[in-house]
């Protein structure tokens, strides 16, 4: 019996916490034991840089620790069972480019498709922690008023880690954060994600709160086999995902008897 989804998925954050190669061998297993063909893998954001990057080294050293402050942003985090909790074994570490290799071959001998994420512009900390010199120089500044940060040289803004995925063997299903406002304002998109840190969502529709973080659209448009998508192609998909969150939304908010 063939299953009722195509599109049949699990998301690591190795990010956030780190997955020994072993560990992922294992999640593979699992995955192909219960049929599942899809990982999507989170391998940089704010709180370390997991992917190798020939110009700037110092992402996977510096930025592959994860350091987890005591302070007041990070209350909820630890009310949740995160932040301090985690040990320094799950918090360092990258992933090498034979690593990588290693893990798409694992992976597709047992019919997985693995789709990297890596998130930026808006998640900077990593980065930064490596290369300290592009840190803001006002500390007096709030985390949300923070400017952004300045280029760094010979990337020519996302040349540098847009090389990246040129350079290692994930399949052609480029994923990159970027910001609603400049996903909507572009005729093309790079990549298939249209994703954003919820907090800046400026939508007044609520669907769109549902939309993003679920990788509905990703989904659709990755399994077209589409790498950049035109806005003429991407938002139809929008419109139609949006039209199903609406009516599912409605539905949940429908009290039970």
């Amino acid at each position: 019996m063939r299953p009722a989804c195509s599109w049949r998925s699990v998301f690591i954050d190795s990010a956030h916490t780190f997955w020994p190669v072993p560990h992922v061998e294992l999640l593979l297993i699992i995955m192909a034991r219960y049929h599942l063909n899809v990982l999507h893998w989170r391998l940089a954001n704010d709180t370390a840089w997991r992917i190798p990057i020939p110009s700037f080294h110092l992402l996977t050293g510096a930025g592959a620790q994860a350091p987890r402050p005591a302070t007041d942003g990070h209350a909820t985090s630890l009310r949740l069972g995160g932040g301090l909790a985690h040990p320094p074994h799950c918090a360092h570490g990258f992933y090498s480019e034979a690593d990588i290799r290693h893990l798409v071959t694992y992976a597709a001998a047992r019919d997985i498709r693995i789709i990297p994420e890596i998130s930026f512009p808006p998640r900077t900390d990593a980065p930064i922690r490596a290369y300290p010199t592009y840190r803001c120089p006002d500390p007096r500044l709030s985390h949300d008023e923070q400017p952004e940060p300045r280029p760094l040289p010979h990337t020519h803004g996302r040349d540098g880690p847009t090389a990246t995925y040129d350079s290692t063997p994930f399949e052609q299903a480029h994923q990159l954060h970027s910001r609603l406002p400049e996903a909507m304002s572009t005729e093309r998109l790079r990549g298939v994600e249209a994703l954003i840190h919820p907090t800046r969502i400026t939508s007044s529709d609520p669907a769109f709160l549902h939309l993003l973080p679920h990788l509905l659209v990703t989904a659709e448009a990755a399994w077209h086999g589409s790498v950049t998508l035109p806005w003429k192609q991407l938002s139809p998909l929008i419109d139609n995902e949006l039209t199903y969150l609406r009516h599912t939304v409605a539905y949940w908010k429908t009290p039970r008897t």
